[in-house]
């Protein structure tokens, strides 16, 4: 379960991250 959460919490760091790059750029 840890690591399930750990995958899914850095897939959503990663759409946050994207979704901030292309708003900004």
């Amino acid at each position: 379960m840890i690591r399930c959460s750990t995958f899914t919490f850095i897939a959503f760091l990663i759409s946050v991250i994207i979704a901030v790059v292309t708003g900004q750029y």
